[in-house]
């Protein structure tokens, strides 16, 4: 059995090779990841319907969390890739050419330009604006939609990262 001063988590899981990973000072060295994320909206016409008041309607509190997501990855950790995608459109705009699947932004560090293009989106008449220039539809394939994302993660270039998707939708 291992004492309590020699023990560590390596080792308990026969991970060896963990304990000759130590820098000069004897400290643990961790390798960083980055966060890769697509946040997948739903922009359904069920999305742009309901609530008092314009800002209530489902996507556009969907776009507030994306908005709230893109600045504190900037905060948080800026070489983290975030990225858009919308599904449920009447256009389309994704590299596998899928139907109402539109990738509104690539995976990318966040920044200034991209913050600003959510926060345009969420004025009242941008919202309408964005229902009817995008259009809906529910001729889409889910399969498709999950498609495009991995495909997203997995072009991208970070090879030792956290990959993830996040779901936002109304439907049940």
């Amino acid at each position: 059995m291992t004492s309590a001063t020699g023990w560590s988590w390596g080792s308990a899981w026969g991970d060896d090779a963990l304990d000759d990973q130590e820098d000069e000072a004897g400290g643990r060295v961790y390798a960083s990841s980055k966060d890769c994320l697509v946040l997948l909206l739903d922009a359904g016409k069920q999305m742009f319907q309901g609530g008092g008041q314009p800002e209530d309607v489902p996507f556009a509190l969907c776009l507030k969390c994306v908005k709230s997501v893109l600045l504190n990855k900037i905060i948080s950790s800026e070489k983290d890739l975030v990225g858009v995608v919308l599904y449920g459109t009447a256009k389309s705009q994704n590299k596998s050419d899928f139907k109402h699947v539109y990738v509104l932004q690539d995976l990318d560090t966040p920044d200034a330009p991209r913050i600003k293009e959510i926060e345009d989106m969420l004025s009242a008449q941008s919202l309408q604006n964005l229902s009817a220039s995008f259009g809906h539809s529910d001729d889409y394939s889910m399969s498709d939609v999950l498609w495009t994302c991995s495909n997203m993660l997995s072009d991208s270039v970070s090879k030792n990262s956290h990959k993830r998707i996040i779901l936002f939708t109304n439907q049940r």
